[in-house]
């Protein structure tokens, strides 16, 4: 006999029962019982005390999950809350699996301690980390890394306090790698016109492309996730709806933007505009020699495949190679952009919506280096219209 909450069975002449249930740190276990002395109603009556038992919050004695029990289910948990964008469960699992594991895994929940995690980001910036089931050292990993693994661990162990699992979180207050953020590299007004007027005339088949990316600061992933449908050739704009990005073994996902702030609508300018109609036509042709159907996505290759993301940054790489220009990432177009924004005088909060940030905080964080250079514009044209006024006003005397 069964209901969804256990099961009462009779094994080798005896009464017993099973019962599943989730302990305290969200691993499920399973406690089975028998007694020669019982009856059936002996093992029912059982099934139902351990049933209210959980019921009433108490635990079974579970106090020996290990880490690696504990982190594995959290993890189950938060991929299935559906609040979390799969990119980020990819990387929270590569972290569990890769690196907290091996190294702490076999541990009791409650005996982890700070000075064994200290350990592992130690060991994770030597040598990619020594823990069990590594038989070598492997790369060193960078600070940023280890910093990113650390919070992977923080928020796992912070929902373990929250849920009365552990009265402590053993990551607080410890000190995390110092990671200091690159140089920005980015391109002037001379740069994107040299690039641009290369890949115009070497008839490189991203130049529309690179025109959109310069013009607007998309993101890797929002430029490759536009659609036509996205494009309106009538009000010269874009909408940004979806982006495909890299979301670890499951290879390029179509998702949502990364903030709320991300789903936006930009204006663009008519050379760019132009561009991309002249692409959609030549999409349109490639489409018709092949028998096949318009292209969905803006950005594809001749065929009508869509671009991997990737080897659009590597396209980026090389025809800037090949023009002899500063070397810059694909991603640096974005801060291009931005930064060529502040410096003829707009505004942050049109920036910030430019470039999707869900605060403006985040536009001054990455950008506040760019700012006194501008100031000083600004003031010069403040000073210049000045000028001009007394000017002007003299003359009506």
């Amino acid at each position: 006999m069964s209901n969804q909450r256990g099961s009462i069975t009779k094994r080798n002449g005896s009464w017993g029962f099973s019962f599943s249930f989730h302990d305290e740190s969200g691993v499920q276990r399973k406690i089975r019982k028998s007694d020669r002395a019982w009856k059936q109603k002996d093992a029912q009556k059982a099934l139902s005390e351990t049933i209210a038992h959980a019921d009433a919050g108490h635990g079974f004695g579970t106090a020996k999950t290990t880490v690696a029990e504990y982190l594995l289910s959290w993890l189950e948990q938060y991929e299935g809350s559906g609040h979390v964008k799969q990119t980020t469960t990819e990387t929270t699992r590569a972290h569990i699996n890769a690196y907290l594991l091996p190294y702490i895994g076999s541990l009791a929940l409650k005996d982890l301690r700070p000075m064994r995690i200290k350990r592992l980001y130690s060991d994770l910036l030597a040598s990619g980390g020594t823990g069990a089931g590594k038989t070598s050292a492997g790369k060193p990993l960078s600070p940023k890394t280890v910093r990113n693994i650390a919070g992977t661990l923080h928020k796992a162990l912070s929902d373990a306090v929250r849920m009365g699992v552990i009265a402590t979180n053993p990551t607080t207050n410890l000190d995390l790698p110092k990671w200091e953020k690159p140089e920005m590299k980015i391109w002037d007004e001379r740069d994107i016109g040299n690039f641009l007027t290369f890949s115009f005339a070497n008839d490189d088949l991203m130049f529309p492309i690179w025109m959109l990316l310069f013009s607007t600061g998309l993101r890797c992933g929002e430029v490759c996730g536009i659609r036509w449908n996205d494009v309106d050739f009538v009000e010269s704009s874009i909408s940004i709806k979806e982006t495909r990005v890299i979301a670890g073994k499951h290879g390029v996902v179509t998702t949502s933007p990364k903030s709320r702030a991300g789903t936006r609508r930009l204006q663009i300018d008519s050379n760019t505009l132009d561009a991309l109609a002249r692409h959609k036509d030549a999409q349109e042709a490639s489409a018709s020699l092949l028998g096949s159907s318009c292209f969905a996505l803006v950005a594809t290759d001749a065929d009508g495949k869509p671009i991997h993301p990737r080897a659009l940054a590597r396209r980026f790489q090389a025809s800037s190679k090949r023009c002899g220009l500063p070397e810059i990432r694909l991603h640096d177009i974005r801060h291009t952009h931005a930064s060529l924004l502040i410096a003829s005088g707009e505004s942050l909060p049109l920036i910030s919506h430019r470039l999707g940030h869900g605060r403006i905080s985040t536009t001054l964080d990455t950008y506040a280096h760019r700012l006194p250079s501008a100031d000083r514009e600004a003031s010069d044209r403040f000073g210049l219209t000045i000028e001009n006024a007394m000017k002007n006003a003299s003359k009506k005397k």
